[in-house]
């Protein structure tokens, strides 16, 4: 696909985005600095509402009703206005930089060398096995897999040095 016209989304010219979600060319997400999430809706862009000034690391849904952030100050949730994933302790508060989305569970990985993975429904964190033997605190900066994906349920992670890991069953 090659556009016509490449169009300038101001008033955010001067915004440093980082991440992009589109369900279609006409339902689409773009986040970056000082926790700016637009959206267009086929007709125009909108200034989204977030509940923080953080960065927006990456952008990732199952709709646009149900759309994900890693920020660098917790994970948002969209589903009628973005609100902050609730957590179950302070270990997940870090600057979170990929997030993947599937049906049943999400994972997110951050700059300390952790993943978590979220219930869909519950949108609490469940028990993972950390990669820190391959990884230790190394940034974490991509992540792919989970429940009901193409990859079979696993987890791939890769860090900004190179390496990657995936999660078979307990172990990595």
């Amino acid at each position: 696909w090659v556009p016509e016209i490449w169009e300038e989304a101001a008033p955010w010219a001067n915004t440093r985005f980082r991440a992009v979600w589109a369900e279609s060319t006409t339902k689409i997400f773009v986040g970056g600095d000082n926790g700016t999430i637009i959206h267009y809706n086929g007709e125009s862009w909108v200034q989204q509402t977030t509940p923080h000034s953080g960065t927006v690391y990456d952008l990732f849904g199952i709709s646009t009703t149900n759309v994900f952030a890693a920020t660098s100050q917790d994970i948002l949730r969209f589903t009628e206005g973005w609100t902050p994933m609730p957590s179950t302790s302070g270990d997940h508060r870090s600057v979170f930089l990929d997030v993947q989305v599937q049906p049943a569970q999400g994972a997110v990985v951050g700059n300390n060398g952790s993943v978590f993975v979220f219930d869909q429904l519950s949108l609490g964190f469940l028990p993972v096995s950390q990669p820190k033997e391959f990884f230790g605190n190394a940034e974490l900066v991509g992540v792919r897999g989970g429940t009901g994906s193409p990859l079979g349920g696993r987890p791939w992670v890769v860090s900004r040095d190179g390496r990657f890991a995936f999660q078979d069953d307990i172990k990595w």
